[in-house]
């Protein structure tokens, strides 16, 4: 069967469900997803088992990072706290430092096992690990960042957690996303106020002319490099940078990047604008504010609604074909959700805060202690885990989805808990390999470029935009420069390049995208 014949049976079942689900108040074309089994975790990693203390929920609570736990592969953690040991004095430490020893540790699965153990000195409290793909992490430290593969084959007298220099813009990031497939990321960093002249006149709490930050968004393409021993070797190359009045939580593949733009009142039109040149319409959303994306394939989407307020929230699955296969409605979101993706299984893991408010040091001061943690089928909707997480994290850490979905880890009391989730069914199977039919066409090495978002800030305020987390101040952002690493490992970078910046709310439109331009 054509793959458009395909696309008109869905959407014909979607008419046949409107004509069934007209009455009971259900969207077009989606329904509730189904809670197909309860859960129970089928072991308890205790942290005294991994020498690890018990968790501070008064750093917590500040939105500092003192815990993280992710899949490394799918019978491997990365663990992560921190290291009650002497913290030795930085020559070059400013007085606003923080720093302290954290302890990561690779540990096997189920038996618990500690194989690798290592000790980090860090500058503060804020985020500095992050996930990209299975096995492959990006760690910062003060202003540096690195990408670690603790996964890989380790060479004789190498270091299970060595790091490899990621060439970046001079200053701190604030933080890092990855495509569903870990193959394209994004480094934000928060540029300082430009300069201004005269004093800075305060009326009430408003300032007249104290200067306003940006953002820098730079992109890097990652390929692995085969060699024989196993080991991985990353090839890094920068293709692209924007700079933005926000910091932009956008949702990017490795061949392009998603953005709504309201055609008609509260009605959002969802297109997938590729870095080739190519555009795809891949939907539309009804919804009170600018909805937020999610990629987490390279064919399925979601998105985030709001229903009048953004205390009615409203979580859609989408496939690249246009068409929205199920949805369901949420009282409220405490903060914007956080998601672990196996795209190898067609789902997804989504922690979701209940209460929080603005506080604190290093992000949200936490009001309740009320956190799930689901996991989806992302086609079908099933709802395959639906578990309580104690104590609350602001900064996404305590909960990752195994490689190939089929364990869950959340951070629970005194320890983890592992949940053990049923295989893929063979209908599963089917509706995964007819949504990838959808699949944006694959780009190559083209260059990152967002030359719709720069024509979509004339019509509308990218400020509505839902922000990126921050944590912490960055310095003014320099050119890349080319860098190596410890030997047989990877770097390359680009040089240095113009960059465009979006609108600022009020400003004249002035955006024009170079990155595609010769350099």
């Amino acid at each position: 069967m054509h793959s458009s014949q395909k696309q008109i049976l869905r959407l014909v079942a979607g008419l046949a469900y409107v004509l069934m689900a007209c009455c009971d108040g259900r969207a077009y074309g989606a329904e509730a997803p189904r809670e197909k089994t309860v859960v129970t975790p089928y072991a308890h990693l205790r942290f005294s088992q991994m020498d690890a203390p018990v968790i501070s929920t008064r750093f917590l609570t500040a939105g500092a990072s003192v815990f993280t736990v992710y899949f490394v592969d799918d019978t491997h953690l990365l663990l992560s706290f921190g290291a009650r040991t002497l913290v030795r004095r930085r020559e070059e430490a400013k007085a606003s430092d923080e720093d302290r020893n954290v302890t990561v540790e690779l540990v096997e699965l189920p038996s618990g096992s500690v194989v690798a153990k290592a000790e980090w000195h860090l500058w503060d409290y804020a985020r500095y690990l992050w996930k990209v793909s299975p096995g492959r992490f990006v760690v910062r430290m003060g202003d540096n960042l690195s990408l670690m593969t603790p996964g890989d084959v380790p060479l004789p007298g190498k270091d299970a957690f060595q790091r490899v220099a990621l060439p970046h813009q001079k200053g701190r990031p604030i933080a890092v996303n990855a495509s569903p497939s870990g193959d394209l990321i994004t480094v934000i960093t928060e540029l300082p106020a430009k300069e201004h002249k005269g004093p800075v006149v305060v009326m009430g709490d408003a300032t007249e002319n104290r200067p306003k930050p940006e953002y820098a968004f730079d992109f890097y393409r990652i390929k692995d490099l085969s060699r024989p021993e196993g080991h991985s070797v990353l090839e890094v190359t920068g293709v692209g940078a924007v700079k933005s009045p926000i910091p932009i939580a956008l949702a990017a593949s490795r061949d392009g990047y998603l953005w709504s733009d309201e055609k008609a009142r509260n009605l959002w039109s969802v297109g997938f604008y590729g870095f080739g040149g190519k555009t795809m319409d891949v939907g539309s959303v009804l919804s009170s504010c600018m909805p937020r994306m999610q990629l987490v394939s390279l064919y399925q989407y979601l998105a985030i609604s709001c229903n009048g307020t953004d205390t009615s929230p409203k979580l859609m699955a989408m496939g690249m074909d246009g068409h929205e296969t199920w949805e369901e409605a949420f009282d409220r979101f405490g903060q914007a959700p956080a998601f672990a993706v196996s795209p190898e299984a067609g789902r997804f893991a989504m922690s979701r805060v209940h209460d929080t408010e603005s506080a604190g040091n290093y992000g949200a001061r936490v009001t309740g202690t009320a956190e799930e943690i689901r996991v989806y089928q992302t086609e079908s909707g099933d709802l395959l885990a639906k578990v309580k997480a104690t104590p609350l994290f602001i900064t996404p850490e305590n909960f990752d989805l195994s490689p190939d979905g089929l364990t869950l880890v959340v951070v629970n009391g005194d320890g983890l808990d592992l949940y053990r989730l049923p295989e893929p069914s063979k209908r599963d199977r089917k509706d995964m390999e007819e949504a990838m039919q959808f699949q944006p066409p694959a780009v190559g090495d083209a260059p990152v470029t967002l030359s719709h978002i720069a024509r979509a800030a004339e019509r509308a305020t990218v400020a509505e935009a839902v922000p990126a987390s921050t944590t912490t101040q960055a310095e003014q952002a320099m050119p890349v420069t080319a860098e190596r690493g410890n030997e047989g490992d990877t770097v390359a970078s680009t040089g240095p390049r113009k960059r465009p910046s979006l609108l600022n709310p009020g400003e004249k439109p002035e955006f024009e995208d170079k990155s595609a331009q010769p350099r």
